[in-house]
């Protein structure tokens, strides 16, 4: 199992798509959770039984949600970035490679396309629309994916195969 492990080399093309799916699946986290404590928090409101201070606290909640998700969407993507960016150039590999990682990120960026129409069309949905607009980063990530792809793609691709040799 350690083999495994210990044979692995930098790889534009899987952690550009992995960057991309984990990206989707966080921000189709945050908007489903923020829809929800939305839902949660104006029953909470309407409920005459629930105490004043109870209610403020949900209600603090509520409001401060979108931006700890979307600032922690941001800080995760970057740090993701620059730990696959340092990955690369740790990676020994030659340059003939390049390529044939080029012709297959043309891959990851049709996958990339897709996943930013699917989630076009999940919040075209009037309350996941209303709960994106909570996210303001990661909306644009999310509807800028065709890009982001591909200055990811690139720039490890880059970083992977425009080195000299690195001894370790």
């Amino acid at each position: 199992m350690g083999s495994i492990f210990r044979s692995k080399k930098g790889n534009a093309v899987l952690d550009t798509a992995v960057l991309l799916g984990i990206a989707f699946l966080f921000i189709l986290f945050a908007i489903v959770s923020k829809v929800v404590l939305s839902d949660l928090n104006a029953d909470i409101q309407a409920d005459d039984s629930m105490d004043s201070q109870a209610k403020e606290v949900v209600s603090s909640q509520n409001d401060s949600f979108g931006a700890l998700f979307d600032n922690g969407f941001l800080m995760v993507f970057v740090f993701a970035w620059i730990l696959m960016l340092v990955a690369g150039f740790m990676s020994d590999t030659h340059p003939v490679f390049f390529v044939v990682t080029l012709i297959f990120l043309i891959f990851v960026f049709i996958v990339a396309s897709i996943i930013g129409n699917v989630y076009e069309e999940i919040i075209a949905d009037e309350s996941f629309a209303t709960a994106a607009l909570s996210f303001p980063k990661s909306h644009w990530v999310m509807t800028h994916t065709l890009q982001t792809a591909i200055v990811v793609g690139f720039s490890l691709a880059i970083v992977l195969f425009a080195k000299k040799g690195v001894t370790g």
